[in-house]
């Protein structure tokens, strides 16, 4: 008969030992519940602040600059304020926009607006849409150079953004179905600082300014 009590007496610490620890199991489970939602809370209120990471080509990391300070060679600068003149100067009137669709990605959206103002007003734009014609730009024999640099070059949102100055003479030919028009101009080029998000060729540079006359 001791015996039976006895089993019955085991049987029942097992019971009450197995639902204590059920009981500390389910608490430390509801802890961490408490735990999980204020930080959830947390994170919601006060997310971290986002990172973004510059790529260049073949998405290699191109280290932070603050855009108040140089960052490319002047060889680099006078080569993409070059290629910007040549190519605002190369196109024709049956596909003007296509033509340009590259050289408008190297303007700032108000240097691209100031160039198409300033080629309708000088009557660039129609002449070639009058004619039919084909403007096309060459390299000149007297190379690029830069001018002036620093801060306070580039006008307006971009002043406190370092720029380039740079003197770019060109030749172009207007060339239609009677007539061909060879001419010497000369560019007067601001091209300044921006974020490498903002420039399809990740050079981090864009034309805010882009004024021709004649050489």
């Amino acid at each position: 008969m001791s015996k039976f009590v006895e089993t019955i007496k085991n049987r029942a610490k097992f019971y009450k030992d197995g639902e204590t620890s059920a009981k500390r199991i389910n608490h430390m489970l509801a802890a961490g519940l408490v735990i999980s939602i204020l930080f959830s809370v947390v994170v919601v209120a006060a997310p971290p602040a986002e990172r973004y990471i510059p790529m260049g080509p073949g998405c290699a990391v191109q280290e932070i600059i603050p855009l108040d300070k140089p960052y490319l060679t002047t060889a680099d600068v006078i080569e993409y304020a070059a290629d910007t003149a040549i190519g605002s100067y190369t196109f024709s009137a049956a596909n003007f926009s296509r033509d340009l669709g590259s050289t408008k990605k190297r303007f700032t959206p108000e240097g691209w607006s100031e160039w198409n103002d300033a080629i309708t007003a000088n009557g660039v734009l129609n002449y070639v849409v009058r004619h039919a014609a084909m403007v096309t730009a060459y390299t000149s024999d007297e190379a690029p150079v830069v001018v002036n640099e620093g801060l306070g070059i580039a006008s307006g949102n971009y002043a406190d953004r370092y720029a380039w100055e740079v003197k770019v003479p060109f030749r172009v030919t207007y060339l239609s179905a009677n007539n061909k028009v060879p001419q010497q101009l000369e560019a007067r080029v601001i091209v300044i600082r921006r974020p490498y998000s903002d420039d399809p060729f990740f050079k981090g540079l864009g034309v805010t300014s882009l004024i021709v006359r004649q050489g």
